[in-house]
């Protein structure tokens, strides 16, 4: 079948996109109870497995490929006298027809949020993000551990509770718990090297406490205080080399102090913003490795509704995270990475059918310890999508990705600089 013939085929049943699942999410109706969604796409992909270019000139590992993907989920949202419950679910069957082998993703994405209001001063809030996939964006939703594809079957589930308790109008403390569990798939082991699974397999633990003042009726500042615990699995092996070095030498323990405030400038628009100090002590780096790391840290975000069913919201977060380069040297590991990630994203109403949605992110990587330390990744992600609303019930989209990744271990001869071009056309039914 010759590119023209594929491609007209496409056409007619739509092509397939490469939306995260919180995108897909968003496009079910919260206005009632619950409500249901199915996508019909299919679509090229000319990096599916992010095929790194390679450290010499003219090296291209890139493979292609035309398909489809089915995407039903579902939304329930229940408002009760004190309670209220919101469940999602996202499931996706993505087909790709040039892989040799395997030739089908799926991906889960599952989201429960509970709020509980127990007096007008007290509340709790829990959440849990349940995540099954293989594309990073999926996996690392905001700072990502590693931007390249990860084969077969890899989790993420993150659980949140905080419990507000007003001591006075003004004044309330939020004590919190999260953790989050990574769990990857070993189809990505190579011989001699390390899998992402001895690289990314991880339990993170946080308890938080903030101090919450109302300022004015729309301004409250912040003073929190954050402690972290992070746990590798013991029996991974993350080294390159000759020697062994074993993944629970990342573990660490890590405090973090900031400050900030949550300012609504008027109903249009509203910000928020935390910095402060991290510091990290890992715990099991072995003698005569650092084994402290002091980093800034900063959470900023802005929303602004600019007009009718029209946003645009805006962010930069710089933090430390786990990170799939191992111990390049055989012996001392790379501990993690310090990230600055910048986004914007824009929902604009050109007419009253159609909605353009544009989404741009930057993660500049600085990695710590090991031979790699001083070095870094860049990677970018930019897209554009479009929705016409054909009915009620019925809309048409269509889009376009692109990812690059541009990485400094270059230096030390290791093939990691991709980047990738996605397009989709398709049609969408919500009920």
């Amino acid at each position: 079948m010759n590119d023209m013939i594929k491609i007209a085929g496409l056409a007619a049943i739509g092509i397939a996109s490469v939306h995260s699942a919180q995108a897909q999410m968003a496009s079910i109706d919260s206005s009632k109870p619950w409500s249901v969604s199915a996508a019909l796409r299919g679509f090229y992909d000319d990096n599916y497995a992010t095929a790194p270019s390679g450290v010499v000139a003219g090296d291209n590992r890139k493979q292609e490929s035309f398909g489809y993907e089915i995407t039903p989920g579902g939304n329930l949202n229940l408002q009760m006298e004190q309670t209220t419950l919101n469940l999602g679910y996202i499931y996706s069957f993505r087909y790709y027809e040039n892989r040799p082998r395997n030739k089908n993703d799926q991906s889960h994405d599952f989201n429960l949020k509970l709020d509980h209001v127990f007096s007008p001063r007290y509340k709790v809030s829990a959440s849990d993000s349940f995540v099954s996939a293989q594309e990073p964006l999926l996996i690392d939703p905001q700072i990502i551990s590693s931007a390249l594809r990860s084969n077969g079957d890899n989790i993420r589930n993150t659980a949140k509770i905080n419990f507000n308790a007003g001591v006075t109008e003004e004044l309330e403390f939020v004590p919190g718990y999260a953790n989050t569990f990574y769990d990857y798939s070993d189809k990505d082991t190579i011989p001699g090297q390390p899998s992402r699974k001895a690289l990314l397999n991880r339990m993170e633990h946080t308890l938080s406490l903030d101090a919450r003042y109302l300022i004015e009726p729309s301004t409250t500042g912040v003073l929190g205080y954050a402690y972290g615990i992070t746990d590798y699995d013991k029996d991974g092996i993350i080294s390159s080399g000759a020697g062994t070095v074993r993944s629970d030498s990342r573990n660490q323990t890590n405090h973090r102090i900031y400050a900030g405030v949550d300012h609504t400038f008027n109903p249009k628009l509203s910000a928020s913003l935390r910095a402060g100090v991290r510091l990290s002590e890992f715990t099991n780096a072995g003698p005569g490795v650092k084994d402290n790391h002091t980093s800034p840290y900063v959470d900023a975000s802005l929303t602004y509704t600019y007009a009718p069913g029209s946003l645009i919201q805006a962010g930069v977060r710089l933090d430390q995270n786990a990170t799939d380069v191992g111990a390049l040297d055989g012996s001392s590991p790379v501990f993690d990475a310090e990230s600055t990630a910048v986004y914007v994203s824009v929902s604009h109403k050109l007419t009253e059918k159609l909605t353009a949605n544009l989404l741009a992110q930057y993660q500049h990587s600085e990695f710590q310890g090991g031979v790699a330390n001083g070095l870094s990744d860049d990677f970018f992600t930019g897209s554009v999508n479009l929705n016409y609303q054909l009915t009620k019930w019925l809309s048409a989209e269509a889009g376009y990705t692109y990812d690059k990744l541009d990485s400094e271990l270059k230096k030390l001869s290791i093939a990691r600089d991709y980047d990738r071009n996605r397009v989709f056309i398709g049609v969408r039914a919500t009920y």
